[in-house]
């Protein structure tokens, strides 16, 4: 091993020890090490060429020790035995398989960090919340699932065990003769709902199933088609009335950047005067937040409240809360963003909640960790999907909102901590698979961009030329430190001055 660093960019201390250096450095965002063969070095660049020359020349590669460039340019053996390619110590001498493990090895460990943080946080017990009427809060009238005639308000009580493969094979009625059991709860829906997809079918044989859900209107009972498709299309239309309670709230957000109207306020209360923006003291939205009013008009629902603030005349948003005892008038200078699907979208960049109840739902340890992967891996396609889903809108603005250095990472763990030891966690084990996701992007310098050249090195069966791969990793690695203090740069802005 050549190098042992924590940290990236400059050495703010290093030492060495037998053949590695071990260092500190600036940038406290993981680390590195850097293992003999890496990057395959001049010499034995050069070396290899040789001995192909010496052995086309009619020699056999195997009668000389080591071939080597001298000061002078010849070419002279050195008594290493075995040639050059026997040099065990060096990565790249490896086969493809072993460097491959060696490179997979640090994303591997992120992956087993997350899986030990999500069993912990199943065994110490996720919050309890408060239970969610089985409902949908609304319904447009432009959506598909109107056509099918779902109506807001409409109460899921049954869903069909099983999924039917076409709709022409809806039940006309509901059938009173089978045995129903109760859904009370969203959380009852949901179960039913999972419990209803058939194990034997691939996800993309889905799309052509559809569940029969019997719903109460009114005291009116009806049977409805559910189609896996539009339940993947129209989510957001299947979903219970979310009360206005505030979640995650993003770090450097307008959310976090809310002042402060008036404390101790009574809703009605008329403000006279009313305060200028810039006489405002700081008063960030907080996690568990319940939104009261927008606008002064009375808020039940999330959609309500998302509702209000698109229909807000301007981007200043005023809003008031319930934190614990005390009703908090506040302003928010809203992001606005519009596009063609949403003409008048406006950004807090807040995400919702839900009540919490006393206890805990947690499991035995060994039930936790046995249970700990599977969670994991939910949590990876989350942080997979959500990623591609913010590129892919390719704003510019929205992509650097949501690019954090160790401000927003200390910001959240302090936020988190200050809820349970059961989101601390969740937060740590939510940025063990943000690593290691990161890690396997095949870009150079990174270990996922280092097993592509590899892979790349195994099908053409020979390395790729040092004149090649060190310009590539040079312009990579400028561009990656340039990331990192484009980070810091937008971490100073949010939380050294921004405020």
């Amino acid at each position: 091993m050549k190098a042992f660093a924590i940290g990236f960019g400059p050495k703010i201390i290093a030492w060495k020890r037998g053949e590695t250096e071990y260092s500190l450095r600036w940038i406290p965002l993981g680390g590195f090490v850097a293992l003999k063969g890496m990057i395959e070095d001049e010499g034995l660049q050069e070396a290899e060429e040789a001995e192909e020359t010496v052995a086309t020349a009619g020699e056999p590669a195997s009668a000389v020790d080591d071939v080597i460039t001298t000061d002078d340019g010849e070419l002279s053996a050195a008594p290493k035995k075995g040639g050059v390619t026997e040099d065990l110590d060096a990565l790249r001498n490896q086969p493809a398989w072993a460097r491959i493990m060696v490179f997979g090895a640090g994303v591997t460990m992120n992956f087993i960090t997350a899986v030990i943080f999500c069993g912990l946080v199943m065994w110490y017990g996720l919050p309890k919340y408060a239970d969610l009427p089985n409902e949908l809060d609304n319904v447009p009238t432009t959506s598909t699932a109107y056509q099918l005639g779902w109506r807001s308000g409409d109460r899921i009580v049954y869903i069909q065990p099983s999924a039917i493969s076409t709709l022409g094979d809806m039940q006309p009625a509901y059938d009173e003769t089978k045995q129903v059991k109760p859904l009370r709860t969203w959380d009852d829906v949901e179960e039913a709902r999972y419990l209803a997809v058939p194990r034997d079918k691939k996800p993309e044989e889905l799309t052509s199933l559809t569940l029969n859900v019997t719903v109460d209107r009114a005291g009116k009972t009806l049977t409805l088609p559910l189609p896996f498709a539009l339940f993947r299309k129209e989510a957001n239309v299947f979903s219970p009335p979310y009360p206005a309670i505030l979640g995650m709230i993003m770090p450097a957000s307008p959310a976090h950047r809310a002042r402060l109207v008036k404390e101790n306020y009574v809703p009605g209360e008329k403000l006279q005067p009313f305060p200028l923006f810039s006489n405002m003291p700081a008063c960030a939205l907080e996690m568990d937040d319940k939104v009261l009013e927008v606008e002064d008009t009375p808020i039940k629902t999330w959609a309500q409240m998302v509702q209000m603030i698109r229909n807000s005349p301007d981007n200043v948003v005023q809003m008031t809360v319930q934190r614990g005892p005390e009703k908090k008038i506040l302003r928010i200078m809203a992001v606005l963003e519009p596009n063609a699907q949403d003409p008048r979208l406006k950004q807090l960049a807040v995400m919702p909640g839900r009540e919490r109840v006393e206890g805990r739902n947690n499991q035995p340890f060994f039930t936790a960790m046995s249970n700990a992967p599977l969670y994991t891996y939910g949590l990876t396609r989350t942080v997979i999907v959500e990623t591609y889903k913010l590129f892919q809108r390719g704003n510019a603005q929205e992509i650097k909102r949501n690019l954090g250095g160790p401000a927003a990472i200390g910001i959240m763990a302090y936020k988190t901590a200050q809820r349970g030891l059961a989101d601390y966690l969740q937060l740590f084990a939510l940025i063990s698979v943000i690593l290691a996701v990161m890690n396997l992007l095949p870009i150079p310098v990174l270990d996922g961009g280092y097993i592509m050249i590899t892979i790349i090195e195994a099908i053409i069966r020979r390395p790729i030329p040092q004149r090649i791969l060190v310009p590539i990793l040079t312009v990579f690695m400028f561009l990656f430190l340039s990331l990192f203090a484009f980070i810091f740069y937008s971490d100073f802005m949010n939380w050294g001055i921004g405020w």
